[in-house]
C-alpha cells in the first residue's frame, strides 16, 4: 500500500485525492507497476546502493498508463530490513511519445533514403545505356567518310553529340550518392572559352526555339569575348535554363536574346533578355526558392523549379 502520497501524485495517477489514491491501492506490485520485472530491478539497485533512478510506466486509475521518471531512495530500520522506499515522480509520458515519433521519423527517412539511392542507381543503368548508344552513333556519323554529310546535317550531329555529352557528365555528377549525401557536389574551375560556351548553348537551345516559331538571337557573336575561369558543365546548365525559361515563358513568336560582355572589374557578364511578361517585383524574392513556380503552378507549361 501507500503509506503517503501527496496531491501531485494522486493527480498524476488519476485519484482526486491522496486519500482516494492509499485506500484505493492494496498491491503496489500488482496494481501499480506496469512491468513487474522494472519493479524487481529497481528493488535490486535499491538493495546495492541504496538510491536508483529509473524511467518506467505506472497504471492509472482509469487502467490506461503513463510513464514515469522515478528518482527513489531507500529507507531502513535499525536491523537492516527495508522499511519503506521514498519516490520522486514526474510525469514523463510526452517527452517519450515525441522519442518513439522521432525514432519512427528516422526510421522512414532511412527507408527512403535507401530507396532513393536504389532508384538512382536503377535511372543510372537506364540513362546511361540509351544516352551511350546516342554518343556512339553520333560519333560514327561525324567520322564516317561514307555518308558524306551535309553540312547542317554535320551540325545537326554535332549538336546531337555535345548534348549527350554534357547530359553524360550530369548523370555521373548527379549519382554521386556519397556527394548527394553530404551536400556536396565538386566543381571543376578551368579556363573556359565564353564564345564557346555561349555557342554551345544557343545551338542547343535553337531546337526548342525553332519548334515554339521562336527568334534566338546571340548577340556577341563575332566578337573577341574573354576566357573566363569556371566549371563548364555548372555555366551551360546556368545559360540553357535561362535560354529554357526564355523560351517556355514567353509570347507566341517572341524572341530571347543571349549577350556576353567582359566587364571593368575583369568579371564576364551573361545576360538574357526576352519578350515574355516578366516577374511581378512581388515575387522577385522567391526566385531562387526551389519548387516555388511563381503563380505558374496551374499554367499549362509544365516545369519544377529547380533549375
Amino acid at each position: 500500500k501507500f503509506p503517503r502520497a501527496n496531491p501531485a501524485c494522486a493527480k498524476m495517477l488519476g485519484y482526486d485525492t491522496p486519500e482516494e489514491l492509499m485506500s484505493s491501492i492494496t498491491d503496489i506490485a500488482a496494481e501499480i507497476w506496469v512491468d513487474r520485472n522494472e519493479r524487481n530491478a529497481m528493488l535490486d539497485d535499491l538493495r546495492r546502493d541504496s538510491e536508483a533512478h529509473v524511467e518506467v510506466r505506472m497504471y492509472r486509475k482509469d487502467g490506461g498508463f503513463i510513464w514515469v521518471s522515478m528518482s527513489v531512495s531507500a529507507k531502513y530500520d535499525d536491523d537492516g530490513g527495508l522499511e519503506f522506499v521514498e519516490a520522486i515522480l514526474l510525469d514523463i509520458t510526452e517527452r517519450r511519445a515525441s522519442e518513439v515519433n522521432l525514432k519512427a521519423a528516422k526510421e522512414e527517412a532511412g527507408s527512403a533514403d535507401m530507396a532513393k539511392s536504389s532508384f538512382l542507381s536503377s535511372m543510372s543503368h537506364e540513362l546511361r545505356t540509351p544516352l551511350n548508344a546516342i554518343i556512339g552513333f553520333s560519333q560514327l556519323l561525324t567520322s564516317s567518310k561514307k555518308l558524306g554529310l551535309a553540312d547542317k546535317q554535320k551540325r545537326m550531329v554535332d549538336q546531337i553529340l555535345s548534348s549527350g555529352q554534357h547530359l553524360l557528365a550530369l548523370i555521373d555528377q548527379v549519382l554521386d550518392f556519397s556527394k548527394i549525401d553530404a551536400g556536396q557536389i565538386d566543381v571543376n574551375i578551368v579556363d573556359v572559352s565564353a564564345d564557346r560556351i555561349c555557342h554551345d548553348c544557343v545551338e542547343t537551345a535553337s531546337m526548342l526555339a525553332r519548334a515554339a516559331e521562336f527568334d534566338l538571337v546571340y548577340a556577341a557573336d563575332g566578337r573577341d569575348l574573354p576566357m573566363v575561369r569556371a566549371d563548364p558543365t555548372r555555366l551551360r546548365q546556368i545559360i540553357l535554363n535561362l535560354l529554357s525559361n526564355a523560351i517556355k515563358y514567353n509570347r507566341p513568336k517572341g524572341h530571347a536574346v543571349l549577350d556576353c560582355t567582359e566587364q571593368s572589374n575583369g568579371y564576364a557578364r551573361f545576360e538574357v533578355t526576352d519578350t515574355g511578361e516578366g516577374i511581378a517585383k512581388s515575387l522577385h524574392e522567391k526566385v531562387f526558392v526551389p519548387f516555388e513556380r511563381l503563380n505558374q503552378q496551374t499554367g499549362p507549361i509544365e516545369g519544377s523549379e529547380i533549375g
